[in-house]
């Protein structure tokens, strides 16, 4: 197959000399449907593949070994290494992922092997696996923060993300996808059109509604900052350049996060703490305690018990039988 043009020109260069005996209608075939395979998965998803892969074949290339295929014990000693590098068990995993992915296709998968599931194994249990979940941004705590933003075209898109982000707990390449032509106005609020998300693949689109609110206001944020900056069309949030000037490129997905670990710091609370997934989890702590089936529909998750994972460490203090002594 022709894996890499996507994943790593090592991979090319050796899957074209697999392939170039093949006619010509049938090596596009087999590059059309690898395409297809890709993007089956998420753009996240993919791009996590290209850089595992690439990564790999890098440190093979160090000492002289195949990336494809790869023998089960060039995997062994790559993941030997990422412990060394002290890499995070779930980044380890994503990279046992991506080398079996580039060998969907070969005879056998080296990722399979037996001493390889026995490392894989071992890491697990010498590293852990529970993710390092970060704090939300409770309804609470997004009172405190816009009250804290400068009076500035900066503070006006800041507002209106973080607000949007809480309100329609939206994942942070959802929120910096939005473009005005995904908004629809309604007497009660706005309707959001989520044109592709993690947990609808397909691109069937989503929708999300938001209300005027009489507290936090969303609506009225999002429609101040369209306002000041001028958007009438495109991406709904983008850069603001020094002096005001607004900028045509979207934000990225890890501008939301630092936008976040900026409030965060505003409000004395440590920003490590918290990242741009905090809104969504903010909204889901919040309206979770009240209403948690209807809060796994806001965030369109399949499985209610993924909502609820969101509330039960941030209620793990309420009601603690020590609280009146400790």
């Amino acid at each position: 197959m022709n894996l890499p043009a996507p994943i790593t020109e090592a991979g090319t260069v050796q899957d074209n000399e697999r392939i170039g005996h093949l006619p010509q209608a049938l090596q596009d075939a087999l590059r059309a449907a690898y395409d297809l395979a890709l993007s089956s998965h998420s753009d996240a998803t993919r791009s996590a593949y290209e850089r595992g892969f690439a990564d790999f074949s890098a440190w093979c290339s160090e000492f002289d070994l195949a990336p494809l295929p790869a023998h089960a014990a060039s995997v062994a000693g790559y993941l030997a290494s990422l412990v060394d590098r002290k890499l995070r068990p779930s980044t380890i995993a994503g990279r046992v992922a991506a080398i079996s992915f580039a060998h969907r296709h070969e005879p056998d998968d080296p990722t399979k092997a037996a001493t390889v599931r026995a490392i894989i194994k071992g890491i697990k249990n010498k590293l852990g696996t529970r993710a390092v979940k970060k704090a939300p941004l409770t309804d609470a705590l997004v009172a405190k923060t816009i009250k804290r933003m400068p009076n500035t075209l900066i503070g006006s898109r800041d507002k209106a993300l973080v607000l949007l982000g809480f309100a329609a707990a939206l994942r942070r390449s959802e929120l910096v996808g939005l473009d005005v032509e995904h908004i629809e106005r309604r007497p009660e609020g706005i309707i959001l059109r989520i044109a592709k998300s993690k947990g609808d693949q397909q691109g069937k689109g989503q929708i999300v509604a938001v209300p005027n609110g009489s507290k936090l206001r969303p609506v009225e944020a999002l429609n101040t900052w369209l306002k000041e900056a001028g958007i009438r069309s495109g991406p709904l949030f983008r850069g603001v350049a020094k002096g005001g000037r607004l900028l045509p490129d979207r934000l990225s997905d890890r501008q939301v996060a630092r936008i976040v670990k900026i409030q965060a710091k505003r409000l004395r609370l440590d920003p490590d703490l918290f990242s741009g997934h905090s809104l969504r989890s903010g909204y889901a702590t919040t309206a979770g305690r009240a209403d948690l089936a209807g809060t796994a529909a806001h965030l369109r998750h399949a499985k209610i018990d993924t909502t609820r994972g969101y509330i039960q460490e941030a209620d793990a203090f309420a009601n603690h039988s020590g609280r009146k002594f400790l």
